[in-house]
């Protein structure tokens, strides 16, 4: 039991207590090797950040927090508590420092994600609770707040808007052609690779230390 092993100087516990949170993680730390490569090469892209980081300041959350309400369910303390509490669970295993909103969505895609950039957005899809246990669920949703950890939305919203053609008010960003949407579809695998690893820190926690 990993929970009982202690300093033999010290007399301290070498490792966390089950469900204990970690503090001042950074997503360095179980950061992708092939992520951090890809993103580098993406961050080398003369004036890219600064394109998307515009287009999303335009934007804002707002819409997205629109569409959801639209099309699903706000949750909170008294509606679906126990949703809510299994996002805390996996946003504390990772001290993520944003509380995003909870959706739930009704769908028999199983699927969850997250989106926003100042106010983050968690939505997950009903035919997850019915099939996934908590602790799967909770591995899930660690999985989706590590992409918000490593700040892939950035990235991700580049993704779309080169695979969509740009878009005509985002003329500048097909100029930069093939060889880019091959770049960042590279890091879209990446990306997932880090998130994977971000979703084994709270599953490990409610497995008592180990996988």
């Amino acid at each position: 039991s990993p929970g009982r092993v202690e300093c033999g100087m010290c007399g301290e516990a070498l490792f966390l207590a089950p469900d204990e949170p970690l503090t001042g993680l950074s997503a360095r730390a179980y950061l992708h090797g092939a992520d951090r490569r890809a993103l580098e090469a993406l961050q080398a892209v003369p004036a890219l950040s600064d394109m998307v980081h515009h287009m999303l300041s335009q934007l804002g959350d707002r819409p997205a927090h629109l569409m959801f309400l639209s099309e699903a369910i706000r949750c909170d303390a008294e509606q679906f508590p126990e949703l809510v509490g299994l996002v805390e669970r996996a946003r504390q295993s990772l001290d993520y420092p944003l509380e995003p909103t909870v959706y739930l969505g009704e769908s028999p895609h199983m699927n969850a994600m997250t989106t926003g950039v100042v106010n983050p957005i968690a939505v997950v899809r009903s035919s997850l609770l019915d099939q996934m246990t908590d602790d799967e669920l909770v591995a899930i949703l660690g999985h989706e707040l590590g992409h918000l950890q490593a700040h892939h939305l950035l990235y991700r919203s580049v993704a779309n808007l080169l695979l969509a053609g740009g878009g005509v008010a985002y003329a500048p960003l097909r100029l930069l052609g093939l060889p880019l949407k091959r770049l960042v579809l590279r890091w879209g695998r990446a990306a997932e690779l880090t998130a994977d690893r971000a979703g084994l820190q709270p599953l490990r926690r409610l497995r008592d230390g180990s996988l």
